[in-house]
């Protein structure tokens, strides 16, 4: 006798952590894949777990190999669940994805709840895939949930103050009102730093080592600019420095990526990213866009000039910025150290150095963003929370 789920949630949860093991270990599976799988599963219900190999086979598995790394992530993963008592360990027994039956429930309302955590199952996978291994369709729904990012900028102290019931005391208010009452004070008044949001520059690699993951860091930069235009500034760098800010004065993305492929003159190009930071730094940092702003550089730090040269202009931009952000998409590969020319002597002075490789990481560079905007940094002092 079998012990049997009779969860949908716990099955579908279940094969999500198979699906997202197999990942890990290069199997590509793809949210149309899983959903294949899913379905065929429901349709062969009530079913143990050699059938859920057997389905994984058919939908998941393209030749001989994929199918062996499936059996190799398959055994693992049903020891796992023998150790958690999520399945018997003497008879392993995978339960049915089927709901109660009819007269506990409609059957209508248990189909569309079954599809719609197929749905959210797939939906998570995709939102960890590494974008270099998206397919078309996939690169769709990607830049579906990447444009639905709505982060709004890091909140600064600014020097003006507003009224307030606490805080410290407003001396000229609380004098023209003791005026009023003959000189007798009172009532004291309070002010407090009014809250303005803090800039934030994104200088985005376009270069063709970037190639996979410039598409989505350029969806995430318009995303950025579109939730807050006046306080948002984009730019590129590659072997040229292009500034999209005004460009991207548009709603439609597909419209602005369009202006962008236009405007940058050295798209899948070299990268020259000393003599760009100081390039921007010359003309921009001057100006004050940098000055108390957090700057996010996106790159893998493939340095084709001179290695020194990026660091003095790090160390330049890490005196007039607020914090500095790099994203490296290649940080959360599998043996990844940074040891490229760029960015082993970018790193010294760098606040946090983050992945961004998939939507979730691309969330939390997001919130890193706002976390490093909202916190204080003296001038000059070296970071020290920089993770390799």
């Amino acid at each position: 006798m079998t012990t049997q789920i009779c969860s949908t949630a716990v099955g579908v949860q279940l094969m999500t952590q198979l699906a997202q093991m197999l990942e890990r270990q290069g199997l590509e599976i793809g949210a149309e894949r899983l959903t294949h799988w899913m379905e065929a599963t429901q349709k062969l219900a009530p079913f143990d777990l050699d059938t859920l190999r057997l389905t994984g086979h058919a939908t998941l598995c393209r030749d001989t190999d994929s199918m062996a790394l499936f059996d190799q992530c398959y055994a693992v993963w049903c020891a796992q669940q023998s150790l958690q008592n999520t399945v018997p360990a003497v008879r392993p027994a995978l339960a049915s994805l089927a709901l109660p039956t009819s007269s506990e429930q409609p059957a209508a309302p248990a189909a569309e709840q079954r599809q719609e955590l197929a749905l959210a199952a797939a939906q998570d996978l995709l939102r960890q895939r590494d974008f270099s291994k998206l397919n078309e369709q996939e690169k769709g729904e990607i830049q579906r949930l990447l444009l639905a990012l709505e982060a709004a900028p890091a909140m600064r102290r600014s020097r003006r103050f507003r009224r307030a019931a606490s805080g410290r005391i407003d001396l000229r208010k609380t004098l023209r009102a003791a005026l009023r009452s003959d000189g007798e004070t009172l009532d004291w008044c309070y002010q407090q730093p009014r809250q303005r949001p803090r800039r934030r520059v994104l200088l985005i690699d376009v270069s063709g080592s970037m190639a996979p993951y410039a598409d989505a860091l350029l969806l995430l930069g318009f995303a950025l600019m579109r939730s807050a235009p006046k306080f948002t500034e984009v730019f590129t760098v590659g072997t040229r420095l292009t500034r999209l800010t005004r460009a991207w004065r548009t709603p439609d993305p597909e419209h602005a990526l369009a202006l962008a492929s236009q405007a940058v003159p050295d798209w899948m190009g070299g990268t020259l990213l000393g003599e760009q930071l100081q390039a921007f730094l010359d003309r921009w940092g001057k100006r004050g866009i940098t000055r108390g702003a957090v700057v996010m550089i996106a790159s893998d730090g493939w340095e084709n000039g001179d290695g020194k040269l990026l660091g003095a202009q790090m160390a330049r931009l890490h005196r007039m910025a607020h914090s500095v952000v790099w994203c490296n998409p290649h940080k959360s590969s599998a043996g990844y150290r940074p040891i490229a020319r760029g960015i082993s002597n970018a790193l010294p002075y760098i606040d946090h150095f983050v992945s961004g490789c998939s939507v979730d990481e691309l969330e939390q560079l997001v919130q890193t963003m706002q976390t490093s905007g909202g916190a204080a940094r003296h001038a000059g002092v070296p970071p020290n929370n920089v993770r390799h």
